[in-house]
């Protein structure tokens, strides 16, 4: 797969995010926000929750799956970029850490094979479940 095709997957699985979230009544607040320090694939509400999603796809039969690419370092520069969300931004929510995993066909169309969701995946004192 050369890099058109992996961007082109990585769009599509964040677009499925975003519709994913919202079928399960979360609101979207911002997509690919960018500092210095990193970015956040996905921002959301989600009751009492400010949720900042990290959003891996991969193609069916990845030698390794998404979450593993959450690593400690991956995680620092989302709460890095989370913290400077929460400045530029603050809300009276309780901030939460999740990842979701795509799988995509191998095809040229790509499509959305299957979704596991992760809430709660690592948390602000740096103790990662990944």
């Amino acid at each position: 797969m050369d890099g058109k095709d992996s961007a082109r997957r990585g769009r599509l699985g964040e677009e499925y995010a975003a519709c994913f979230l919202k079928g399960r009544g979360y609101r979207i607040l911002a997509a690919n926000f960018r500092t210095e320090q990193g970015e956040i694939d996905l921002i959301a509400e989600n009751g009492e929750y400010l949720v900042f999603i990290e959003v891996k796809t991969r193609k069916t039969g990845a030698l390794s799956p998404g979450y593993q690419a959450v690593s400690k370092g991956k995680q620092r520069r989302i709460l890095a970029a989370a913290m400077e969300y929460i400045y530029r931004f603050p809300l009276d929510l309780q901030p939460r850490f999740d990842v979701l995993c795509l799988e995509t066909s191998c095809g040229s169309e790509f499509q959305v094979v299957s979704a596991e969701y992760y809430e709660n995946a690592f948390t602000a004192d740096g103790l990662g479940c990944f």
